[in-house]
Parts: C-alpha cells; sequence; structure tokens
C-alpha cells in the first residue's frame, strides 16, 4: 500500500532491510490474488530491486496471517538480542476483506454468533490475535520482551454494511456502533482508530488507563524517535514533519501536544470531493462526510437480525430527534412533518439546517421543509440545488456559511457541517447553522491546508498502465526507477 509502479516506492526503498508480503492494498488471503495477478513477494535486503526482489509463488496457498506470523518470528530468532536494535512492522492483512480465515477458527463461534460475516470475522481476529501471540513469545523466548514496546492499531474504522452504499461491499462484519458511518468516510466510525502501547517504556502507573488527547497517524514516527528511543531531531535529519511527538502525553502528565487535525482532503470522492478538519472539540465537515454516513447497530449474538430492520429503526431514532413523524423515518423524504417525497430506501443523506433546506444529490431533489412538492426544484448537484434554493422567497435570508475562500470553490458543495466531538461523540446534531462563528474559524484553516495539496500523480505519461503478462502475471514495478 505504499506504491508498487516504481520500485523506489516498495519497503526496501524506503528504509526497511527486507519484507515480506504484498505491494497493493488488497488481495485473498490464501495465496494473494488481486483479480488475477499474484502479489506476494520476498525483498531480502535494502534496496532490493531488480535481480533480488522474488515473487514468493511457494506462498500461493499458505493463509497471510501464517506467512507475516512465522516471518517475524524468524526475524526476532535472527536478531542479536545483546548487539542490535530491532525494529518490526508486522502489517497484518486480517481483518481486511475478503472475509476468509482457516474454518477450525470459525468454529469455536458457531453457537454464539448468527451473523455468517460476523463469525468469519471473529475467526479472522482469533487467528491474528494467535499470531500476535507467537510473536510475543518469540520475543521472551529470546529475551527481549522485557525491552521491547509494543504498538498495536488499526488503520481506520471498520467497513460497515448499510443499506444504498456502494462502497459497503468491502463491509467484513466490524462494528462501529455507536459511531457514525465507518470506512472510506470522514465520520467518526471512519477516522477513529482503536489502539495501544504496552511493554518497555511505558510506567506502571500508566497501565491501564486512557489516553484521550488528538493524535493522528502521522505522530508515530516523532513519537517513537524523539519520544520513546530518545533519538533528537539533529541526528537524524528529515523533511519538515506533519506529526508531533506524544510521547510525553501519553507515558507521563504532560499537555497533549495537538490541538487540530486534517481529518482528509479528497478532490476525488464520487460526490464532487468532500473535506474534514477538526480544533480541539470541533469539529468541521465540508460535503456530505460519506457514505456510509448512518449508524449501523451491532449484530446481535443470538438470532441474526436483518439489516433492513436495523436500519428502520435508526431512522426512526434519528426522525424522532429531529422532531419528523415516525411514519415518514423510513422510505420517505420530508418536506415537512405532514408532506413527504416518497423514495425507495429512504432518506438517509443531504438533510441539512438552518432554514430546513434540504438535499438529495443520488435523485437531484432539493426543497426546503416548510414549502410543498409544487414548490420544490430538480437539479443534479448539491451547489447547483443550493443556488436555486437561494433564489426562493423562503430562501432569501439563507446563509449557512460565509461563502468558501478562494480554492476551495472547485471542490465546495452546499453541505458544510459542524460537530462538537466532547458533547456529541456520535455526531447526531449538526450545529453549523448554530454556531457559524466556529464554522468561520475553522473554514480558512481548512483552505490554508487545502493550498499545500499535492496533486496526485493520476495519469503520468511516462508510466504506461500495468499489463501483468509482461511480468508472468504477477504484480512488479513497471515504471523503472523513476
Amino acid at each position: 500500500h505504499m506504491g508498487m509502479a516504481k520500485w523506489r516506492y516498495t519497503p526496501t526503498f524506503r528504509g526497511y532491510d527486507s519484507f515480506v508480503g504484498y505491494y497493493g492494498g488488497e488481495c485473498t488471503y490464501f495465496g494473494c490474488f488481486y483479480d488475477t495477478t499474484y502479489d506476494m513477494h520476498r525483498d531480502m535486503r535494502p534496496e532490493c530491486g531488480p535481480g533480488c526482489s522474488e515473487v514468493a509463488w511457494d506462498l500461493d496457498s499458505t493463509y497471510s496471517t501464517y506467512i507475516f506470523t512465522d516471518r517475524a518470528v524468524e526475524v526476532i530468532e535472527e536478531t542479536d538480542a545483546q548487539a542490535d536494535r530491532l525494529f518490526l512492522y508486522v502489517a497484518y492483512q486480517a481483518v481486511h476483506s475478503p472475509n476468509q480465515v482457516p474454518q477450525q477458527y470459525v468454529d469455536p463461534y458457531n453457537a454464539t454468533i448468527a451473523d455468517q460475516k460476523r463469525r468469519t470475522f471473529a475467526g479472522m481476529l482469533s487467528c491474528m490475535d494467535e499470531g500476535i501471540g507467537n510473536i510475543t513469545e518469540a520475543l521472551r523466548a529470546k529475551g527481549m520482551l522485557d525491552d521491547t514496546l509494543i504498538v498495536f492499531s488499526t488503520d481506520n474504522g471498520g467497513p460497515v454494511d448499510v443499506p444504498d452504499c456502494d462502497v459497503c461491499a468491502d463491509a467484513t462484519g466490524s462494528v462501529n456502533w455507536p459511531l457514525r458511518g465507518g470506512k472510506f468516510s470522514l465520520w467518526q466510525g471512519g477516522v477513529l482508530g482503536t489502539a495501544f502501547v504496552a511493554g518497555s517504556g511505558v510506567p506502571e502507573s500508566r497501565c491501564g488507563t486512557s489516553y484521550g488527547g488528538l493524535m493522528h497517524i502521522a505522530d508515530w514516527l516523532p513519537t517513537l524517535a524523539y519520544g520513546a528511543l530518545g533519538i533528537g531531531p539533529e541526528e537524524v535529519p528529515t523533511k519538515p514533519l506533519d506529526g508531533v511527538n506524544q510521547w510525553d502525553a501519553i507515558v507521563g502528565n504532560a499537555a497533549p501536544p495537538r490541538e487540530s487535525y486534517l481529518v482528509n482532503i479528497d478532490r476525488l470522492h464520487e460526490d464532487g470531493g468532500h473535506a474534514g478538519f477538526q480544533q480541539g472539540d470541533w469539529k468541521l465537515m465540508v460535503g456530505r462526510g460519506g457514505p456510509p454516513d448512518s449508524w449501523m447497530a451491532p449484530l446481535t449474538s443470538g438470532p441474526a437480525v436483518s439489516g433492513t430492520r436495523l436500519a428502520a429503526e435508526l431512522e426512526a431514532t434519528r426522525a424522532a430527534q429531529r422532531g419528523v413523524p415516525l411514519a415518514l423515518a423510513r422510505g420517505a423524504c420530508f418536506v415537512s412533518a405532514d408532506k413527504a417525497l416518497r423514495r425507495p430506501g429512504g432518506c438517509d443523506s443531504g438533510v441539512m439546517s438552518p432554514g430546513g433546506f434540504a438535499a438529495s444529490p443520488d435523485l437531484g431533489y432539493c426543497y426546503l421543509e416548510n414549502d410543498t412538492l409544487a414548490g420544490a426544484v430538480v437539479n443534479s448537484t448539491f451547489a447547483s440545488c443550493f443556488a436555486a434554493c437561494q433564489r426562493t422567497p423562503e430562501c432569501a435570508a439563507f446563509s449557512l456559511v460565509p461563502h468558501p475562500p478562494t480554492g476551495l470553490s472547485s471542490w465546495y458543495n452546499t453541505t458544510v457541517q459542524l460537530f462538537n466531538i466532547a458533547d456529541d461523540p456520535y455526531e447526531r446534531h449538526d450545529l453549523a447553522a448554530e454556531r457559524p462563528d466556529v464554522v468561520a474559524r475553522l473554514l480558512p484553516e481548512l483552505h490554508a491546508i487545502n493550498a499545500t495539496v499535492v496533486p496526485p500523480a493520476h495519469h503520468d505519461p511516462n508510466c504506461p498502465p500495468f499489463d501483468p503478462s509482461k511480468t508472468n502475471n504477477s504484480y512488479l514495478p513497471w515504471c523503472g526507477m523513476g
């Protein structure tokens, strides 16, 4: 997932002494195939490229969790515990899609987990847990465990299976409840990760405690290098880092050093672009924020509850909070408390405040809650829909936020949302209308970051499309050293 079009993107050209794994973002667990192209490699020395890198065809039927555990144990056993420092990065494929695991890990959950996806997910997690136990035992056997700091972290919120969500095919049975959204979204269910640190350097007084400061994945590098290892920035010069050293706040009593973070800026998102920025407790989002953008209740451990029923119950809860009759909570978009626009699958997104302006980007409807269907206008995008709404008498004084700063307008759409994550961690109450002062403060911050965005290198004319027939049906860098 670090890039593979050029050899210099692969792990051993980025500082690793060796690498066993796949270059891409996903593949099958038994034999690492993406479509019909194989992607499991052994790169056994620094800057291992042509003539060194091996396609690991011998592993094409081995479950990937076994592969990564076995390699980690091998590295530990080869380490001179007295002379060497070891940084070991074990990026398990589990519990990413697809749902695959040897059956013996699923069987213990047959009587307790009714949902098949969730049951397989539990098996995948159990297999990974076994692998982590084997790695820990290898460290103990080598006499290294007491001097080892272990960091465990997810890379994103779980992908969840919700109605009307194309990207949710990636769902594996994970649950983010009661958080909103999931992987691919800007909601807390998509970006709030679970992590822990344990072992050497963590004082006993901090064991079992929680850290509540803002932390971004970019913080791990300075936290581990400058904090845990005590390496000074002058010893290993780097380019300017986005991350900050959180070590003293995590293991001691220092104040959390991070005050804000960029959730994401995605100009290529299917909704025309979206972005998110959090400062202190305030989280600002431009664009929809999803999909998925609803709340998916936990899959029950008893008889399975259908996704449709769960969605209906959640919609009823949300409708009650908005003061909308429960009869309109499912299968309807509302114009007012007693007028509804029927729509298959319900109205799960696009409802805004203030002024009751509502929009449905997929069907192109926009209207006022205090208007009638006859007054609705039909447009193809949020932006044009919003512009049409503003031309109506009811919308004449409508002003959600100041006009977007120059530079955001190309991917800005109508929806600007604001949440206080401390008071509303489940993101149920949009406060953009009530706190335009906060919106006005955060938008320029987002704009300043947007001005530094480096365009993605799509359609590089010097890099033709990948052709597996030229690489023996395996993924290999195809653009030279570049």
